[in-house]
């Protein structure tokens, strides 16, 4: 690294002063599992050093440029380094500048989308819970989504995951979650969870969350997906999901991922006193998303909206014969 510049050669512009440090914190699996995460060695001036940052090795990594150059190959630099970060998904720029070194923060395209989300669709949508709406802030929801169908995980729809699998509409899903009334001590089963979005939201929310999935990869994905993003208190296991998971109730909350036409009796008799199991119940064409209480005197239900979520595989009524 050169020695610092005279600050009569700062003020001649013909050189910046150095080192010029540019520093990339970003949190999203996609980028972090980039090639920009592998090291090289310290740069020559107009060079690019990449590195990895340890600061949150689940998903986080730096980038940083250390170079003393003139103006001219600093922009060059930038330029490269840019288009690389824009072919990894990141695209916004802040840039705060002063006496002492340039420093650049980027952030991700998909943490705008993510606020995005949660201020046009969520929070409209008299969702109010702040510790709901942290998790639907700060969990990455594109990572559980596969990496071609990215550029929609934060969009106002449905997005298939594998399987017959389909993430809820953000809207949907927040209200599902805010309806279940969800406390800090208590069990969630969470069934159906695909790659574990839903676990990783409703893990935000409770003591300990069992996801439960019949599809292998699936399940397989889930699990390291919810171990990169630290959900501690999630575990996902695989099972018959008309079955549930008997033997790690009985459960305070049960949410549903997909639509029923009807609910298997075997999820009610896993609620505790008290337990309430959330699902999207459908009516023809139409979901009713309902909330079921478990009580002495049996299972109440109340009907909280309307939603149109896509039926899950094996939970259709058969068609019959109309004579």
């Amino acid at each position: 690294m050169n020695a610092p510049l005279a600050r009569d050669d700062f003020k001649s512009k013909k050189v910046m002063e150095a080192p010029t440090r540019i520093e990339l914190v970003y949190t999203d699996l996609q980028s972090a599992a980039s090639p920009l995460r592998h090291g090289a060695k310290p740069c020559e001036p107009g060079a690019i050093a990449l590195s990895r940052g340890a600061s949150n090795p689940a998903f986080s990594a730096s980038i940083q440029v250390a170079c003393a150059t003139h103006s001219g190959a600093i922009r060059r630099a930038r330029s490269v380094m840019l288009a690389a970060l824009r072919d990894a998904g990141i695209y916004q720029r802040q840039t705060v500048t002063g006496q002492g070194p340039v420093r650049e923060s980027l952030v991700s395209e998909f943490e705008t989308a993510r606020k995005q989300m949660v201020d046009s669709q969520i929070r409209p949508s008299d969702v109010t819970d702040r510790r709901l709406i942290a998790a639907f802030l700060d969990i990455p929801r594109h990572i559980f989504v596969p990496r071609a169908r990215r550029a929609s995980a934060y969009s106002d729809s449905q997005v298939p995951v594998g399987d017959a699998r389909v993430l809820m509409r953000p809207r949907d899903f927040a209200k599902l979650v805010h309806a279940a009334d969800i406390q800090p001590d208590e069990l969630v089963l969470d069934i159906a969870c695909a790659r574990g979005y839903s676990s990783a939201i409703l893990a935000r929310m409770a003591g300990t969350v069992v996801g439960l999935e019949s599809d292998e990869d699936s399940l397989s994905r889930a699990s390291g997906l919810l171990a990169d993003i630290g959900a501690d208190n999630a575990v996902v296991i695989e099972g018959d999901l008309a079955a549930g998971v008997a033997k790690q109730g009985p459960f305070d909350v049960i949410f549903v991922n997909g639509a029923v036409d009807a609910v298997p009796q075997a999820w009610f008799d896993q609620l505790a006193d008290g337990g309430r199991l959330v699902a999207v119940v459908r009516h023809g064409p139409i979901g009713k998303a309902t909330v079921f209480t478990r009580s002495a005197a049996g299972i109440g239900e109340r009907v909280v909206f309307d939603a149109h979520v896509a039926p899950l595989p094996g939970f259709q009524a058969e068609a019959g014969f109309v004579l």
